[in-house]
């Protein structure tokens, strides 16, 4: 046995309209077909103003905005990991070149570290990770304005080294932020619609089904039903105990 499901949510709604549209598109006489002009008119995909028209291209943009924004993720935390890496060895390059006397302790103060700080600096978020990047570029201009002659400039890696990667990262970060905007903006932008969508879609289940109504055959009506959008799920099956108190399925 099988039994009616009304359209609940978005995605219901667009397969049950869907199929409203393409048969009321295949049917030429007026008196065959099972919904009324004006609500076809909701459903025309000749027209871009329809309902349905306007769903289904903000859920295209959506699936697309979505593969930018895991595009952009992905893309984000490669640069995230290189820039990371590239600040820890920086620090660490600075830390040998102290212990071999090849500078003093206060060399560390120039790249937002304590003179006798010998911890690495927090790299845990993404503004302290920026932060850490940025230090190592205005720090080797004021280190080496500080040493004078002395100065001995770093390497393995050099700022300029480290420099497009940050530059890298940040535009990363960027197109992240838009795709998430963007995202964000055109879920909103179907989730104003989904009750006009959902109230559509029941309304023309509704005068689908009636206009079946007077066939004696349920399995005919329900099959016509169906190829006009009309959803008929099995019914679920339930447990009735046998006389020995073990159980069978019947279909309720």
């Amino acid at each position: 046995m099988q039994r009616l499901r009304t359209p609940s949510n978005i995605r219901s709604a667009i397969r049950c309209l869907t199929k409203a549209r393409d048969m009321r598109k295949l049917t030429d006489d007026p008196a065959d077909r099972a919904i009324t002009d004006a609500q076809f008119a909701q459903l025309d995909d000749a027209d871009p103003q329809s309902l349905l028209n306007f769903v289904l291209d903000a859920g295209n943009r959506l699936d697309a905005s979505k593969a930018r924004r895991a595009l952009a993720t992905v893309d984000a935390t490669a640069l995230r990991r290189n820039l990371v890496m590239h600040i820890i060895h920086f620090h660490r390059v600075l830390d040998l070149a102290i212990a071999r006397d090849r500078m003093t302790p206060f060399a560390r103060n120039h790249y937002g570290r304590d003179a006798s700080n010998t911890a690495l600096p927090p790299l845990g978020k993404q503004e302290q990770i920026i932060a850490a990047a940025e230090k190592i570029a205005t720090g080797e201009t004021t280190r080496q304005t500080a040493d004078g002659p002395a100065f001995v400039p770093m390497t393995n890696p050099s700022p300029a080294e480290i420099a497009p990667i940050l530059a890298g990262y940040k535009t990363a970060l960027a197109a992240l932020l838009t795709a998430k905007v963007e995202t964000n903006d055109l879920q909103e932008t179907i989730g104003n619609r989904r009750k006009e969508l959902i109230a559509l879609a029941r309304d023309i289940c509704e005068t689908v089904r009636f206009h079946h109504r007077k066939d004696p055959v349920p399995a005919s009506r329900r099959e016509k039903n169906t190829r006009w959008g009309v959803l008929y799920v099995e019914r679920a099956k339930k447990k009735e105990r046998t006389d020995d108190g073990g159980q069978r399925a019947e279909h309720g």
